[in-house]
């Protein structure tokens, strides 16, 4: 609504993709009004602020709830040799690396295809897979934990080459994990809440249901039963939908909600792995932005009565009148 009244008032979009250039085209587009910004009266300019308010608010609104839908996703990034890879989180996670190779799987030759015009270069012979072993720590080494990283395709980059004279590429899954997060484990047929602070929402990071060999201390197996790694695949995707993006939840970790990918004996337990996303509530924002503009107006109107008195005791006119129609004519 506030772009449409824009691009009436002023012949253009301001359709921008962040907040900063969208103030700006904003700024631009008003002083482009036929009527001159030092004119305008006191009721234009709260139009004029009021604008530039809402214009950024849907920006804010977009900027926290990344959070939300960034940390749950998986990204996936590729790029041929000599190509540069870059990976990226929203604000407030860091890259988490899920998986990574590099080489050329067959057959591939959609993926990355041969140079005609690069000399010694081969296609791979069919039912050929080369994988450089040590991929994953590479990019693990240049990417965990950070905001956001780049590479180059490349042997040099990864130590090796799998495949000499073949053209390869690499491929890159990661995941977003929130700078602060909170974790919380449930064992079979426990209950556990999660919650967050009123201003703030669930963000989901991951989830597991099941047993693992190497995390089992706070959920141990009954005695005589050994150890066991059986997880379901939809853990995360369950607890999504019942607590992303709320206050508070309460989930069951009993195979009625997550089934039974484990032996009847085994005892199974719950891991969730979240944190608490600031939520901005669309209301007390606006209420706050708009208490901010009518407070500039009011100051607005407070030094243009300032300057009306010294104008009448410094160029001594002879009404208050005069001295307003006097300070209207001036061209700053």
């Amino acid at each position: 609504m506030i772009m449409l009244l824009l691009k009436f008032l002023c012949g253009f979009n301001c359709i921008c993709f962040g907040g900063v250039t969208k103030v700006m085209c904003i700024v631009v587009c008003v002083s482009k009004l036929r009527v001159p910004l030092g004119t305008l009266p006191p009721s234009w300019w709260m139009v004029y602020l009021l604008l530039l308010v809402f214009a950024a608010l849907p920006v804010v609104i977009c900027d926290n709830l990344a959070l939300l839908s960034g940390t749950l996703r998986t990204f996936q990034r590729a790029g041929c040799d000599d190509e540069v890879v870059t990976l990226r989180c929203p604000h407030g996670t860091s890259i988490s690396v899920q998986v990574a190779q590099y080489g050329k799987s067959a057959p591939s030759k959609a993926v990355c295809p041969q140079h005609s015009s690069t000399p010694g270069q081969q296609e791979l012979p069919p039912n050929v897979t080369c994988l450089w072993p040590n991929a994953l720590q590479t990019v693990v080494e240049a990417c965990q934990k950070k905001r956001q990283c780049k590479f180059q395709t490349s042997p040099k980059t990864f130590g090796g080459d799998p495949c000499p004279g073949v053209r390869k590429y690499v491929e890159v899954a990661y995941k977003c994990r929130p700078y602060e997060f909170r974790s919380k484990v449930a064992c079979e047929n426990d209950v556990v809440p999660l919650k967050c602070n009123p201003n703030s929402r669930i963000a989901v990071y991951s989830a597991s249901y099941g047993r693992t060999e190497y995390e089992s201390i706070q959920c141990p197996q009954p005695q005589g039963v050994p150890e066991e790694t059986c997880l379901v695949s939809y853990a995360t995707e369950t607890v999504m939908n019942i607590c992303h993006g709320k206050r508070r939840c309460t989930l069951s970790a009993d195979p009625a909600t997550f089934g039974n990918p484990c032996k009847p004996e085994s005892r199974m337990y719950l891991k969730v792995v979240y944190t608490c996303g600031e939520n901005v509530n669309s209301a007390t924002v606006v209420v706050t932005m708009v208490t901010v503009v009518m407070v500039i107006v009011i100051v607005v109107n407070v030094v243009m009565v300032v300057v009306v008195v010294i104008t009448v005791m410094a160029v001594g006119l002879a009404s208050v009148d005069t001295a307003t129609a006097y300070i209207a004519n001036i061209r700053f």
